[in-house]
């Protein structure tokens, strides 16, 4: 009997251990991919309405956002799109706690719009509804992420969206323009939309900077990336360039590089999206010219310097030879030799001088020392005789 008890124990204990590690296996699948989507926040932190207009996004979760999968509207209708705010596709990545800015042109109203932000399958992920202007203040979360204040002082971000690094893309074949179907409401008249992305260059970079788009011929003021709604009386850009269904011609150019076009054949209720390749121009090389040679005028010399000129030349050394001759310059020359030499010969004769005179002083010197010292030795020589008369 106690056999089976301890036996039921130790079964108990393994079931305990299976529930606490399958426990531990749905806790950590479940942090690893739904905890950290719910980290990852994309919040609409500040906008100005009037001119200048702009907006700035706030990374208020802790992971990198890629901006890429967001859009940004004036409405949070993701559906209803048309003319020159048309929604506005996002790029870039943001870190967390980071903010970001996007320029815009006559996209919000003054009077009042509703600043939205959707994913890529058209959600709202946030949105703010205003009315009325507020001159030079704007409509600001305070502190970053924090609660809406209205009238507040700009404190716009130093960073702009455009100039945000991307994600590397995996390598891929040029993409084309494959229309993909788009469910379209039956109370809306049908549309369509053009994506176009940022430019890149043959090495498939990012080419940085303003690049233009026209859609037949027409600029449509903006800059690439953009999207573009087309219907029957749709108008596109903020130089309201016709956009109907049919087939359009579209270019990107930018300075220095080789425009970018491409025919598109437009349908109703499908979307477009080309990435445009600029080719990087090549500006031929310049020729740079050769100097001419300057002609060197020849100096006339006068009747009387002539003679003191060519005895001026006899007197150069091969080395001076070489140089280029002036009038009047040998001459100065020739003077100024003979002043040097002069005055080396006076230090020469002045060093044989200080010679002689050490050594008369050095002669002079010995002699009176020798002298002194034979005195000396004569005195004592005669007192000693003096000496040895006494003792005898």
């Amino acid at each position: 009997m106690r056999i089976k008890a301890d036996k039921a124990l130790e079964n108990m204990n393994h079931s305990k251990i299976f529930l606490f590690f399958a426990s531990f296996v749905f806790s950590s699948i479940f942090f690893l991919f739904f905890a950290r989507g719910v980290e990852a926040q994309l919040v609409i932190n500040e906008f100005h309405p009037n001119s200048p207009e702009w907006v700035e996004f706030y990374n208020a979760g802790n992971d990198l956002i890629n901006l890429s999968n967001f859009w940004f509207d004036d409405d949070n209708n993701f559906i209803s799109d048309s003319g020159s705010s048309a929604k506005k596709p996002l790029s870039g990545l943001l870190g967390p706690g980071l903010t970001c800015y996007l320029d815009l042109s006559n996209f919000l109203n003054d009077s009042g719009d509703t600043p939205t932000i959707f994913d890529s399958s058209g959600a709202v992920i946030d949105s703010y509804n205003y009315s009325g202007s507020q001159g030079e203040k704007t409509y600001s979360r305070i502190p970053d992420g924090g609660e809406w204040v209205v009238g507040a002082d700009a404190t716009k971000s130093s960073v702009s969206c455009l100039s945000l690094p991307t994600p590397t893309p995996l390598p891929t074949p040029t993409p084309t323009s494959t229309p993909i179907p788009t469910p379209t409401q039956s109370s809306e008249k049908p549309k369509a939309t053009l994506k176009i992305n940022s430019a890149r260059d043959q090495n498939d970079i990012v080419v940085a900077g303003a690049t233009q788009i026209y859609i037949d011929g027409n600029y449509t003021g903006n800059y690439a990336p953009e999207t573009y709604t087309f219907c029957d009386d749709c108008k596109c850009g903020s130089n309201n360039v016709p956009c109907g269904f049919g087939s359009h011609t579209i270019k990107v150019e930018k300075t220095g590089y080789k425009s970018w076009t491409k025919t598109i054949d437009i349908s109703a209720g499908n979307n477009y999206e080309e990435t445009p390749i600029l080719i990087l121009e090549t500006p031929s090389p310049t020729p740079t010219p050769k100097p001419s040679a300057t002609p060197k005028a020849s100096p006339t010399p006068s009747l009387g310097a002539e003679n003191t000129i060519q005895a001026s030349e006899s007197a150069l050394t091969l080395n001076s030879s070489s140089e280029p001759r002036v009038l009047g310059l040998e001459s100065a020359k020739i003077k100024e030799d003979k002043e040097a030499s002069g005055s080396d010969s006076y230090f020469n004769l002045a060093a044989v001088f200080f010679i002689i005179a050490g050594l008369s002083f050095l002669s002079a010197a010995s002699y009176a020392y020798f002298k002194s010292k034979k005195k000396k030795e004569e005195k004592q020589n005669e007192n000693k005789d003096s000496e040895d008369q006494e003792d005898f």
